[in-house]
């Protein structure tokens, strides 16, 4: 993507054609500006919000989706699950392959995760090997399905550039009620998430609200 000095100074240099040019084709350019500033604005937008590596939303994206996820909730009475997944023993990847194989671990795996769910789902990685995937319309029972589902996928996945690898995740899901805040429920998905951790990893806990 260009940049925004780059993108200045070659309107900076076709502003300088202007001159000597009808008023038809000064009204031509000026459209035809107006939409290239447009679709730059759109694709930098997209750009703050989207994790560089995976192509998933960033944590900034996430967080402006889950605001919205849970004014659905409260507003429309629409049912959605937060799911946290973490990729286990992510640390003994990157040690073993280094940070590239660590970084194709995740690529991969986000990439499943975004052929797996629906357009109207979230998929973001939020930090390092954390995943978040929000659901829309969907009620805690489905969300476990849909997670278990994924775990399987994720421990059946295989790397071309290492035969040998296999890895897993460890998921944790909480229901969005609209009662809660962005926190409240982070929090809980986030225990979730610990609770699996600690069931031995490869798992699937929703939060039970204790």
């Amino acid at each position: 993507m260009e940049s925004e000095k780059t993108v200045r100074r070659r309107i900076e240099r076709a502003d300088e054609k202007l001159v000597g040019i009808t008023e038809e084709e000064k009204d031509d350019y000026t459209d035809e500006r107006t939409a290239y500033g447009a679709k730059f604005r759109k694709d930098l937008e997209a750009q703050i919000v989207t994790d560089e590596l995976t192509g998933t939303s960033n944590l900034l994206g996430f967080t402006n989706r889950l605001e919205q996820f849970i004014g659905l909730a409260r507003r429309e009475k629409i049912p959605a699950s937060l799911v946290y997944l973490d990729i286990d023993h992510f640390k003994k990847v990157n040690d073993t392959l280094g940070h590239a194989g660590g970084d194709v671990v995740l690529k991969e795996v986000c990439a499943l995760l975004k052929r797996s769910v629906r357009e109207v789902d979230v998929v973001a990685r939020i930090g390092g090997e954390e995943i978040a995937i929000l659901l829309e319309g969907t009620e805690v029972e489905q969300a476990m399905e849909k997670g278990e589902k994924l775990r399987k996928e994720i421990q059946a996945l295989t790397f071309k550039d290492y035969p040998n690898l296999n890895v897993t995740a460890s998921f944790g899901i909480a229901q969005l009620s609209g009662a809660e805040t962005p926190g409240d429920i982070r929090a809980h998905a986030d225990q979730a998430l610990y609770d699996a951790k600690h069931s031995g990893r490869n798992a699937v806990k929703v939060y039970s609200g204790q």
